[in-house]
């Protein structure tokens, strides 16, 4: 996953994915704290597209 996204060090956020663009329901991947720069890797991903957004709480 590309590094796509910034944050406020110390904050807490979180990773969310839908499977298509029109799909309402976002799904929560993992809480976390940034730190920097880091790769988040999506292991219940399957061979469908997925979109990813990261917000905070």
């Amino acid at each position: 996953m590309p590094d796509l996204c910034r944050g406020h060090p110390g904050a807490g956020y979180r990773l969310q994915y839908r499977g298509l663009e029109r799909d309402a329901v976002w799904t929560t991947l993992t809480n976390f704290t940034y730190n920097g720069p880091a790769t988040l890797c999506d292991s219940t991903a399957t061979n469908q597209a997925r979109i990813y957004r990261m917000i905070s709480p």
